[in-house]
């Protein structure tokens, strides 16, 4: 998986939280706040551990490289 992905633990996370999310959404009359959890969750992953964790990386040699051969997610 790391070979296609540089995050794929966080791929996951994030798409069970929006699946739980969207099936409570369409299960409970479509009440927009349900989906409140998976956009904080995406939000979170995408602009806070994903940076920190470049900044941690981007030390190691050819992190550049990988970096530019893998998706983000």
């Amino acid at each position: 998986m790391w070979k296609r992905s540089r995050h794929p633990n966080y791929a996951c996370e994030i798409l069970m939280w929006w699946s739980v999310g969207l099936a409570s959404f369409f299960a409970l009359d479509m009440r927009l706040p349900l989906l409140a959890g998976a956009a904080a969750n995406t939000v979170l992953f995408l602009f806070v551990s994903v940076p920190l964790a470049y900044k941690r990386q981007s030390r190691k040699p050819g992190f550049d490289e990988y970096k530019k051969q893998t998706r983000m997610l």
